[in-house]
């Protein structure tokens, strides 16, 4: 008996470097948070919200529009077939964004030994301990083991890319 596999299997899909510009479905781009219509709900807060609680630990998110596991969504059917996939800019702007306050508090504090403590008081909603690390270990190693994926150099200030519960105090 032979069994077939499809793209959209994991394992096939090769992930490569964001782009240098997140693109226009970003749901990191804040024009399309919570007032872009769309069916399945990519740009709802809650959705945001689920995002970065897998980002703020270190996880890494793909480009939607260029990951062929997203075909099981009308309209993304023609990804199906797609072998390669996009880590997700908008994604990996605010995560680097936020390591960039801790860093700054780090800087501000050099013979602190309490820095991540001061952070996730200023920022409870910002990274766990394991994504900055997730972070260091990428910028540092250009890709690890577990997160093979060389690290992009995003624009940083780009204005139309954020996520404003990060600065919001927990609920």
């Amino acid at each position: 008996m032979s069994t077939t596999t499809t793209t959209t299997d994991p394992a096939l899909v090769k992930v490569e470097p964001a782009c240098p510009v997140p693109c226009k479905f970003c749901p990191w781009r804040l024009a399309n948070q919570g007032s872009k219509p769309d069916p399945h709900k990519f740009y709802t807060l809650a959705n945001l919200k689920r995002l970065w609680g897998g980002l703020r630990r270190g996880a890494q998110m793909s480009c939607h529009p260029t990951d062929p596991r997203m075909a099981e969504f009308a309209g993304y059917e023609a990804l199906a077939d797609r072998i390669v996939t996009n880590e997700c800019t908008g994604a990996l702007v605010i995560m680097q964004r936020e390591f960039m306050v801790y860093q700054g508090i780090t800087e501000a504090n050099p013979q602190s030994k309490k820095t991540l403590q001061m952070y996730r008081k200023q920022r409870p909603n910002g990274l766990t301990r394991e994504g900055l690390i997730v972070l260091v270990e990428r910028a540092l190693l250009g890709g690890t083991i577990l997160s093979p994926v060389k690290m992009a150099r995003p624009d940083l200030g780009d204005k139309e890319i954020g996520y404003p519960a990060i600065d919001a105090p927990p609920r």
